[in-house]
């Protein structure tokens, strides 16, 4: 696998200043990327060191985020929107159009496959995106599925892409963290992380190594269900807690 050849020798961090890396940069496009699970994902990224494009369709959301402002109730993510662009301006650039995607080595899904009203899952809005998105890849591109899937959406996924002549690889690495605390859970909960092959478990680990946390090297459907099993649990979780207070 080749990534690119520059290397974070030093990514500054609010807790410990500067702290020196070996981690190959990618050029990473976070789709998505002023949502609840795109926009702290991708400001992490850049503050870590990696070269991230924020792309957005929502104008309003692109002007506002340039200027500073953050976009919902994010623990911490107002003051690293603003480091990010007064630190590391190169690191950080937004788009609303998915041609500029060209050449960046990861791009970040955030859409994600809900229940409808029979609660069967809804892969609609996933399919939708991988039949807009397939025009403008290269075929060399991983995609990285960052919601909530159903199990056996990624390998579908890759399906979508080949009968289109595509063979990107295809990385599922859910996200499993509380809403408002992403900015911190970030560098804090260990990372799930799967591929379609070899070098799409490769290169996911090279997208959360900056991070600093445990990597968990699972398959792409142990990783759709190892999500599910959480959000489970904690429904349970917070619904004893209720029971009991009540």
């Amino acid at each position: 696998i080749q990534y690119c050849t520059v290397m974070a020798d030093t990514v500054a961090t609010p807790e410990n200043g500067q702290k020196r890396r070996k981690c190959a940069l990618l050029r990473v496009c976070v789709l998505g990327g002023a949502s609840r699970p795109g926009l702290p994902l991708a400001l992490v990224l850049a503050d870590r060191g990696h070269s991230v494009l924020l792309i957005e369709q929502k104008e309003e959301q692109l002007r506002r985020l340039k200027a500073g402002e953050f976009p919902f109730l994010e623990d911490g993510g107002q003051e690293l929107l603003q480091r990010c662009l007064a630190q590391n301006p190169s690191r950080l650039s937004f788009s609303s159009k998915l041609a500029d995607l060209r050449g960046c080595d990861v791009v970040v899904l955030t859409v994600g496959t809900p229940i409808d009203e029979h609660l069967n899952p809804d892969s609609s809005a996933v399919e939708a995106c991988i039949q807009e998105l397939s025009s403008h890849l290269a075929g060399n591109e991983c995609l990285v599925l960052r919601s909530s899937l159903f199990p056996g959406t990624s390998e579908r996924v890759r399906s979508m892409l080949r009968a289109r002549g595509l063979d990107n690889r295809v990385s599922c690495c859910p996200e499993r963290l509380r809403l408002g605390y992403a900015v911190q859970e970030l560098t804090q909960v260990p990372q799930l992380v799967s591929g379609s092959d070899p070098e799409a478990l490769a290169q996911a680990k090279v997208l959360f190594k900056p991070l600093g946390v445990d990597l968990v090297d699972l398959s792409l459907q142990e990783a759709e269900v190892a999500t599910l099993f959480l959000n489970a649990w904690r429904y349970v979780a917070f619904g004893t807690a209720n029971q009991f207070y009540e």
